[in-house]
């Protein structure tokens, strides 16, 4: 049978239209949660997250912040338009061209959380970093299989997250609070889903899901050292990360 390369064409004008009329019909004074799951359905979480807090940072009179966002979101769109096949080329100049783009958000964002004096920010910009070191290992060995692009794109996903929160810190100062036994319970079902996926993984003939479960047993760390410290956001989102990347290394296994 016959096979053809299937996408969807993400149109961020319209998400950003339709958000707008959401935030016409509500009272003044209210606020909108947007919930992004499943990598927005397979259209890419970090690209609607990004679009939908331009519309927060608009919301709020930011408006250098928002065209900043904006154009964060239509450079991830772009991306993920551009990647329907790749030859070993391909991959490489999209390697060069992402993190290149997210080398230079981590340094805007740090300079930015540095004149704002969190140290918590500063945390996130260190785990872009770390993120962006990785994806950059990831192309040194890699070809164009699909486990590669999607070890890859987790690490950049993983860096763009981190910089969102660690600017919404910046900006924003305070802390959100979390609830007393939330963040007990997410580590403690880290430590347990880490244990029961690096077993699962160990026969993945590439390598690449290993990579994942490595990258997530270090984020778990971090995580624990953060809640020592009392950074909750800093655990949270390095936590939640370190799921999401548990998940893709199963996708990867499975494939």
């Amino acid at each position: 049978m016959e096979s053809r390369p299937t996408f969807a064409e993400i149109d961020l004008a319209a998400l950003r239209y339709n958000f707008q009329q959401v935030r016409n019909t509500i009272p003044a004074g209210c606020g909108i949660l947007a919930v992004v799951k499943a990598d927005a359905y397979g259209h890419g979480a970090v690209t609607i997250g990004v679009a939908l807090e331009a519309e927060g940072a608009i919301a709020a009179q930011q408006p250098v912040r928002a065209q900043r966002l904006i154009t964060r979101a239509r450079f991830l769109a772009e991306k993920a338009r551009r990647s329907a096949a790749f030859t070993p080329a391909d991959f490489k100049q999209q390697c060069e061209t992402e993190l290149q783009q997210l080398l230079a958000d981590i340094n805007e964002v740090e300079t930015e959380s540095k004149n704002a004096g969190n140290p918590e920010a500063l945390t996130l910009v260190d785990l872009a970093r770390k993120a962006h070191a990785e994806g950059q290992r990831i192309c040194a060995r890699a070809n164009n299989s699909l486990p590669a692009l999607a070890a890859f794109r987790m690490m950049v996903r993983m860096g763009h997250q981190f910089l969102l929160q660690a600017e919404a810190l910046a900006q924003d100062g305070s802390p959100e609070q979390v609830g007393n036994n939330v963040l007990p319970q997410r580590l403690k079902e880290l430590d347990a889903s880490i244990v029961e996926v690096r077993s699962n993984v160990q026969g993945e003939p590439t390598g690449f899901a290993q990579i994942l479960v490595t990258q997530a047993a270090s984020l778990r760390d971090r995580a624990h050292a953060a809640s020592q410290r009392g950074y909750q956001v800093v655990a949270m989102e390095t936590s939640g990360m370190a799921l999401d990347l548990l998940r893709e290394a199963l996708k990867l296994n499975n494939k």
